[in-house]
């Protein structure tokens, strides 16, 4: 009994499934495929290298619609950039007193949303003046805080500006 011959299966016999047959074939063409990635690889680096991000809208805006129009019309005149948001107000009465005022308001409520770094407007634009003797520029407030200003003030600084 101990000299009986077990039988053993050959092993074409056995059948070999899908991932027996891929890890045989990646181990016997090992250098060919590692090549073959590398190549992907430096390809897929030099196509990203060149990706480059717009702020534009789509085309899926036909150009000829009136509110597309409107803000190419006003990205021309005021200019764009993707952290910046400009507002623009233009108008015959916006130096009355109670329009100015309520475009000061608009700007210190501006100043209370998060995250925004700064708010930049007419209300609190500045005066450069020289200061000879330590060779610098003094920024001077043209609009004393508190506000309102009287009206004169505002017509006259009008044409100043």
């Amino acid at each position: 009994m101990l000299n009986q011959k077990i039988p053993v299966r050959k092993n074409y016999l056995i059948p070999k499934s899908m991932w027996q047959r891929l890890a045989k074939f990646v181990l016997n063409n090992r250098l060919p495929l590692l090549i073959a990635l590398l190549c992907i690889t430096i390809v897929m680096a030099f196509f990203a290298s060149k990706v480059k991000m717009s702020y534009e809208f789509s085309k899926a805006i036909p150009t000829d619609n009136r509110k597309y129009t409107d803000y190419l019309s006003f990205k021309e005149k005021f200019g764009d950039d993707g952290n910046v948001l400009v507002i623009g107000a233009q108008s015959e009465q916006f130096f009355k007193l109670k329009n100015f005022q309520h475009f000061i308001g608009l700007t210190e409520s501006l100043k209370k949303v998060p995250y925004v770094e700064n708010v930049l407007s007419v209300a609190n634009a500045v005066n450069l003046l020289k200061d000879s003797v330590n060779e610098k520029l003094d920024a001077i407030p043209i609009f004393s805080k508190p506000f309102p200003l009287p009206l004169v003030i505002i017509y006259r600084l009008k044409f100043i500006i």
